[in-house]
């Protein structure tokens, strides 16, 4: 069985990275690239090669193409997975899902009437590091929870994000900045961990000069609360130059501190920092224990087109769903909505709220 797929938009370039992995699957092939911007749509289909065409309704209607890969602007994301998925298609899409929670509903009504298969893309779950880290956490070992850091970002802000990417730093195309585009990483992973939470406060911040031009964010800090008392902070960045421990996890028996699930941190290694670290009380004279657990961030998002093609192929359930994309994005919603208002927001949100910043 071969899963053909059209490509749809160079302008998240992770869709190289995708593209990477379908032309490796054995059971993929990419056909042809469509993107509304023709001059990026022709570069990068001919980077990749694969044909270019200019016309979405022709890709959609061929009834050779099983599956699609978004990797619009962010607020194209909605429309075109309800054309793909009413067309027929499976699909595959970039993050954050959309820029409000109507739109993502109506994208599941889509997806269900059509019986079509999505796949939410979230790279962090794919890595072997954060799975070990589900692992612990679900275990016990580590006693009751009370704090979960979780810390995701890169320095692109510094330099070159404008030329590179963009539409990343207009607000209408992207929806707000670093928090949102950063953020909503660790929001899956929090949930993952943690399950849904309860209530958010935050604070965003405009810390470059070109910041203010764009009208974004370019750091953003946020607390949740979940069951059981838990509290959890995230903290997402375009402006990190290095990085030390993305996630911290500080139980009543336990401690466990990953690295190395960010750009920064695989930048500029800290000395001696490693993928998993653990100490327990209970074996408190061996000190800190190095997990050993190879887990290399740089082919993450390739990881993804993998998981996609072979769940298609496999006949089984996509691991991480729409429902997921909706909730990561109700969170990053909570939390903008208690920075512009200054207030502790609890879940669930409204299906019509949007991002406000």
């Amino acid at each position: 069985m071969t899963i053909r797929v059209a490509l749809l938009s160079f302008a998240h370039g992770h869709q190289f990275h995708w593209a990477k992995a379908f032309q490796e699957h054995e059971h993929a092939e990419m056909v042809v690239a469509w993107d509304h911007d023709e001059q990026r749509g022709r570069q990068g289909a001919a980077q990749v090669g694969v044909e270019f065409n200019e016309d979405l309704s022709v890709v959609l209607q061929d009834p050779t193409i099983d599956a699609v890969a978004v990797c619009s602007e962010t607020a194209r994301h909605a429309d075109l997975v309800r054309a793909a998925a009413a067309a027929g298609k499976h699909v595959l899409c970039e993050k954050p899902t959309a820029l409000a929670l109507a739109d993502v509903d109506a994208m599941q009504a889509v997806v269900e009437r059509a019986g079509v298969h999505y796949m939410q893309a979230f790279p962090q779950r794919h890595l072997a590091s954060n799975q070990k880290l589900l692992e612990i956490v679900r275990s016990g070992v580590l006693g009751d929870i009370s704090l979960v850091r979780k810390r995701h970002g890169h320095g692109y802000g510094l330099d070159n994000l404008e030329s590179n990417m963009p539409w990343i730093v207009d607000a209408e195309q992207a929806g707000a900045g670093a928090f949102f585009d950063e953020g909503v990483h660790e929001c899956d992973v929090l949930r993952w961990l943690l399950g849904d939470p309860l209530s958010v406060t935050a604070m965003v911040s405009r810390t470059l000069p070109q910041a203010e031009a764009w009208g974004l964010d370019t750091v953003g800090a946020a607390i949740f609360r979940f069951p059981e008392g838990v509290l959890a902070s995230l903290e997402a960045a375009w402006t990190w130059v290095a990085g030390g421990p993305t996630t911290e996890i500080y139980g009543s028996s336990g401690t466990l501190v990953q690295s190395f699930t960010d750009v920064a941190s695989n930048r500029q290694p800290l000395p001696g920092a490693q993928n998993l670290q653990l100490y327990l009380e209970a074996e408190k004279e061996r000190g800190w224990q190095t997990m050993s657990c190879a887990s290399p961030f740089a082919g993450a998002h390739r990881t993804v087109a993998r998981t996609f093609v072979d769940a298609l192929t496999d006949e089984r359930a996509m691991p991480v769903t729409l429902a997921d994309g909706r909730a990561a994005l109700e969170m990053m919603l909570g939390a903008y909505t208690a920075a512009e208002q200054r207030r502790e927001v609890t879940f669930p949100l409204k299906s019509d709220d949007k991002l406000s910043f």
